[in-house]
């Protein structure tokens, strides 16, 4: 069983919208809760979790951050994301993992100076695939 921290960064375009010279970018992170099935097996599943929080924002990438007339919306959010893992006992010290999850967050209200929606409230809800270093006494 594993307890530990976890955290996350992003930055994507914005294709959902008319977007222009906008990006989204932002991160998440929390409480790392996962299972490990058969763990002294060279390869070997897990079931993890995390539980936690984030923040969200977009920028423009054709404008210097501290141009006074720079609109920077902000908002968080709440997130949990179960996921599944394959797992490769590569040495004592060191794992690779491969893995598949999902994210569920909380609405996402980011809105520009207007008030108008940036975003779609569910635009960071979906499946995401990762690779993980894990490094530690197993």
């Amino acid at each position: 069983f594993v307890l530990g921290m976890g955290g996350y960064g992003f930055y994507n375009n914005m294709t959902y919208v008319n977007a222009g010279n906008y990006r989204l970018t932002g991160g998440y992170g929390g409480l790392l809760l996962e299972s490990i099935i058969a763990a002294n097996s060279p390869v070997h599943a897990s079931l993890s979790m995390l539980i936690g929080g984030g923040g969200i924002t977009r920028f423009r990438t054709d404008v210097y951050f501290w141009d006074p007339f720079y609109d920077l919306p902000f908002t968080g959010y709440f997130i949990f994301v179960p996921g599944v893992e394959l797992e490769l006992n590569l040495v004592k010290f060191f794992r690779l993992a491969f893995g598949v999850d999902y994210r569920l967050t909380s609405d996402i209200y980011l809105k520009d100076a207007s008030g108008n929606l940036i975003v779609p409230t569910h635009a960071l809800r979906g499946f995401a695939g990762h690779l993980v270093l894990k490094f530690g006494a197993f």
